[in-house]
């Protein structure tokens, strides 16, 4: 069946027929060309480009085959075959006696611009050109401006740098072959240094925002090959959609919560205490009043009037008369610290029991 769709595509191109099939064949028979396309021209962009550049990249495991390449590069791989074949079964309006040869000579032209428009629908520049103000920012440094132009490259391709933004290795590589420098060409040196670029490109905030930060963060999220944590047998950390503020809001909103259920359940638990004479108040907050085991908890009834009594017979620093006659010092004691160990009333005013004054016994 394969053998005979690639007949037939042979068969149209040889009839200069091959572009004006494809437009105006129905989806099946579209499909079967692109199959065909597929075939034919897999061999001739591996080994006429994909060897060749996995082999300037030092990848020479990938440049044995195809099913030695790592996904990154399979990606790139299978990009560019279909950009071939788009451009086969657009272009071929002509007689082609030699498909392979005719597609030999069109394969850089036709990844080349596929290329352009993919980073033109992600929308980065399309051919990666430093603006003069960016140079003049940087100080026509040239090991920065290749770095700023690597910059708006690495913005508009589908490859990731694993769980980093920017491929530091390969730039801290690149940094060594260019300066020289190779001591000094370490990733946390490149890192400052991609920072500094990214200040200059900054103030221009629109230019910045079209051209760096929206392409990309059209990038794909990458993903593990296996769980990773940072304890033997832990899970990755989930990847975070959020800003540091948005954490910080949602934390205080979970500790309010929380301190909001816990207000209610003593308030609660308060209210519900058996065992206390006297009147109760019907305010939900008044019956909240904690208990304390401390000399100058508020208590009701007996509790309250007991616990007063133990500071001297005085409420809120008010001197106590003993049957008619000033304290024996002549002076009022200091009023008792009630917020130290024991809980206040909530609410405006005191409960009543609280605030008259006990005669001593």
């Amino acid at each position: 069946m394969t053998d005979e769709r690639v007949r037939r595509l042979r068969e149209l191109a040889r009839e200069g027929r091959l572009a004006a099939a494809a437009a105006t064949a129905r989806a099946a028979e579209r499909s079967a060309l692109t199959g065909a396309a597929y075939e034919v021209v897999w061999p001739i962009v591996f080994f006429r480009l994909t060897r060749r550049a996995e082999q300037s990249r030092g990848h020479t495991a990938c440049a044995v085959g195809v099913d030695r390449l790592a996904d990154e590069c399979l990606d790139r791989f299978h990009d560019d075959v279909e950009a071939v074949v788009e451009d086969l079964l657009a272009h071929a309006d002509r007689p082609v006696l030699q498909l392979e040869a005719w597609v030999s000579g069109r394969l850089t032209a036709a990844t080349v611009d596929a290329h352009r428009r993919l980073r033109g629908r992600r929308g980065a520049l399309q051919r990666p050109r430093l603006p003069g103000w960016i140079a003049a920012g940087l100080g026509h440094d040239p090991w920065l401006v290749v770095l700023a132009t690597e910059i708006l490259v690495w913005v508009g391709v589908s490859a990731t740098a694993g769980s980093g933004t920017w491929p530091l290795e390969a730039w801290a590589q690149q940094r060594g072959v260019r300066t020289g420098d190779w001591p000094a060409s370490e990733p946390r040196t490149v890192a400052r240094e991609v920072e500094t670029v990214l200040a200059v490109m900054r103030r221009r905030p629109d230019w910045y925002e079209s051209y760096v930060e929206r392409p990309l963060g059209a990038k794909r999220a990458p993903v593990a090959a296996a769980p990773v944590g940072d304890e033997a047998g832990g899970s990755a950390r989930p990847l975070v959609l959020a800003g540091p503020h948005d954490r910080i809001d949602a934390e205080l909103l979970r500790l309010a919560a929380e301190a909001v259920r816990a207000i209610d359940t003593r308030v609660t638990r308060g209210g519900a205490g058996g065992g206390h004479r006297g009147r109760r108040d019907p305010g939900r907050l008044r019956r909240g009043l904690h208990r304390h085991s401390g000399p100058f908890a508020l208590r009701r009834g007996r509790s309250a009037r007991r616990a007063l009594r133990g500071a001297g017979g005085l409420a809120y620093g008010r001197p106590h008369r003993h049957h008619g006659h000033d304290h024996p010092q002549g002076e009022p004691r200091a009023r008792p610290d009630l917020t130290r160990r024991g809980p206040r009333w909530v609410g405006r005013h005191p409960p009543r029991a609280e605030v008259t004054r006990v005669p001593a016994c």
